[in-house]
Formats: C-alpha cells, sequence, structure tokens
C-alpha cells in the first residue's frame, strides 16, 4: 500500500471503527481494468453501516481512504435514504471534505437500494441533488419487481446492480440469459451499465460478458491492487488452481 498525504493517515490512524474495505468492479472488455471500487466498512458481516447515523462518517472515511491508498478508479459509497432527512446537507458535507480528503465529488458512486421505502418526491429530490453535484448513481439490488423497474425507468441511473438471484445459473439457464440480455439492451437505450455482484467462477463471468455485461464483481477475484487498477482471477479448473491469472 501506498502512503498518502499525512493528514489523510493521520485521519484513517484516529477512526479504527470505521475502517473501509474496497471491493473491485471489473471491467472485463477493458481488458480487466478496476472500473471502481466499493467502499464497504470491514467491521461488519455484511458491510452496512454499524448505525443509521453513520452516513456521513462512512463517506468521509471512504474518500479519506481512497486518496489515502491512491486508488486509481471510481468510488462507489452507499447512500441509505431511509436514515437521511436532508439529503442536500449530506451532499453539502462531502462537497465540503472533498478538498481535505482530495476526493472530487465527481469521482464518486451513490448507490442507492431499489428496495428504499421512501416516499417518491423524496427520492427524486435526492437524486437530483447528487447529480447536481456531478456524481454518477447506482441502483443497487435490482430485482423483478415493479419498484426496481419504475426507478429505472424513472432514474435512468449510470449503473444497475442486479440482485444476485437473476444470474444464478446463468450459464445453463436460457430464462435467466434471456431477462438479463434484455435488461442489458434497455440500460444501454440511455447509457447506463450493469454490474453483476457475486460472480465466483469463470464460466459464470464469460456467460456475462457473452450477454453485453462487463462490470463485474465478487469472489472470483482473489486480490486487486487499487493504486494501479490489477485484479487476480481465481482460475475454475483445480489443475490451475496454484496458478493465478492476472486479467490486467
Amino acid at each position: 500500500m501506498r502512503t498518502g498525504p499525512q493528514d489523510s493517515a493521520s485521519e484513517i490512524a484516529d477512526q479504527p471503527e470505521r475502517m473501509i474495505g474496497l471491493v473491485p468492479v471489473v471491467d472485463i472488455e477493458a481488458g480487466g481494468i478496476v472500473h471502481a471500487c466499493e467502499a464497504v466498512m470491514s467491521g461488519t458481516s455484511d458491510g452496512k453501516l454499524p448505525r443509521p447515523g453513520d452516513n456521513a462518517a462512512y463517506m468521509k472515511a471512504a474518500m479519506t481512504f481512497a486518496r489515502f491508498v491512491e486508488l486509481g478508479s471510481l468510488l462507489v459509497v452507499k447512500l441509505d435514504l431511509s436514515a437521511i432527512a436532508e439529503p442536500d446537507r449530506l451532499l453539502g458535507e462531502m462537497h465540503e471534505h472533498a478538498p481535505r480528503s482530495q476526493w472530487t465529488i465527481d469521482r464518486l458512486v451513490f448507490e442507492v437500494s431499489g428496495a428504499c421505502q421512501c416516499d417518491r418526491a423524496r427520492l427524486d429530490h435526492a437524486i437530483a441533488t447528487v447529480r447536481s453535484r456531478g456524481a454518477a448513481i447506482a441502483l443497487g439490488g435490482f430485482s423483478l419487481d415493479e419498484t426496481s423497474f419504475g426507478r429505472l425507468v424513472d432514474w435512468r441511473p449510470d449503473y444497475v446492480k442486479l440482485h444476485g438471484h437473476l444470474v444464478r445459473s446463468i450459464e445453463t439457464d436460457r430464462l435467466r440469459q434471456e431477462l438479463t440480455l434484455g435488461l442489458s439492451r434497455a440500460c444501454r437505450t440511455f447509457g447506463g451499465r450493469i454490474i453483476v455482484s457475486e460472480v465466483a467462477s469463470m464460466r459464470q463471468c464469460e456467460a456475462l460478458t457473452g450477454l453485453g455485461i462487463d462490470l463485474i464483481q465478487g469472489p472470483i477475484f482473489t486480490s486487486f491492487n487499487p493504486a494501479d487498477g490489477s485484479a487476480v482471477i481465481l482460475p475454475d479448473q483445480p489443475a490451475a488452481r496454484n496458478q493465478r491469472r492476472s486479467i490486467h
């Protein structure tokens, strides 16, 4: 790990309860470079915030840590709208923190859960606020339900993260292949890109890229270097278990 500015290092050291982990989103079509990294709380089993009111602290720590490791990609942060009363104020805090962390707002992707239970006006206002700051929007946990499709059509997000069950057995399940292909084509009409998480094998990865999806996330990547964007992929075949293959 490379060291960054001294003030960033000090801030990271002062926040042990808010340590950040980075989970890469790899662009297979672009040669395997890390397109973005999702910032997760390393001290929790599901990567979620330990307390509902920690949105600002989590995002500030993520921005500081991204700069600390000289992350060369976009940074994905979760935006829990159900716990935020004033999205304008939160985005204002992020904007003020940007010069200190040396991480600009336009290098952030705010992931909003498709299952978030908020009134439409509040959601739409939050999305507009994020975009007015130059950040991108990811619709998380996309599933085959009315809410997800409604938000896909209304928001036309920059990224759509598919729910894991949609791509289970994608290598062999023709129905899931057709549904995924249709979503991929629909997103391309407004410039959106699909991210598939929980990808665990090369066969699954190849099936997804064959359907036009090239942003992959999951345990298939055994390690990566945040500074130069290189990722290491886990081979499928038993004979190759001791031969890690870089896709960078």
